[in-house]
């Protein structure tokens, strides 16, 4: 059994995978075969080659296969078009992408500084401020992990007199350093399961 896939990015982001309609339409394939490398490819969950973290934004290709009319088992498929999809997506050089909240903060004037100085070492973005009387309204994307505790963090900071609201946004590419400890920490995890869970 041979598999050969192209891996890319779509052509927009759908945060979803996304199979080339030539996957299922190719004559190569035997109709028992199409489904059984559907479901490895996008299985519910979907699993994840890097830090197990699940896969999207993905356009997978057949181009060329091969087949045995005898020894092309159900079984040897899926193998091979695991391992397929497994060595094209890593040289396909993927991203870990981490969640993106938009955060409002209604503070008095006199904690502003404070407060900036707070979001900036969260590695928030401030979209805009806006004056409202004796408050000031700042609007910001921070990343959902470093959000851990902010509001007991606001009352902090401002007396008690700070409040403010999160909204999940949007996906970005996580910092090269943060997504290497999630990497090292999902490697650690793995390997602590696969010795107390031995097959």
């Amino acid at each position: 059994m041979d598999v050969k896939l192209l891996v890319d990015p779509p052509d927009v982001s759908l945060n979803s995978p996304v199979a080339d309609a030539k996957l299922f339409s190719d004559f190569l394939l035997q109709k028992a075969f199409r489904k059984q490398f559907k479901d490895l490819l996008f299985p519910r969950p979907q699993p994840g080659v890097i830090a197990g973290c699940r896969v999207t934004d993905v356009k997978i290709d057949f181009y060329d296969g091969k087949m045995h009319p005898v020894d092309s088992k159900d079984i040897a498929f899926q193998i091979a078009g695991y391992f397929a999809f497994k060595e094209s997506f890593v040289a396909a050089k993927p991203v870990l992408l981490e969640p993106i909240e938009t955060v409002e903060i209604r503070i008095p004037e006199d904690f502003m500084g404070k407060v900036m100085g707070d979001l900036s070492s969260r590695r928030g973005k401030i979209l805009g401020i806006e004056a409202e009387g004796a408050f000031q309204l700042i609007k910001a994307h921070v990343p959902t992990a470093e959000l851990y505790h902010y509001s007991s963090t606001l009352r902090s900071l401002t007396g008690g007199a700070g409040v403010h609201t999160e909204e999940v946004s949007h996906y970005e590419e996580m910092p090269r350093d943060a997504a290497e400890k999630v990497i090292a920490e999902a490697t650690k995890r793995k390997a602590h399961h696969d010795h107390h869970n031995p097959h």
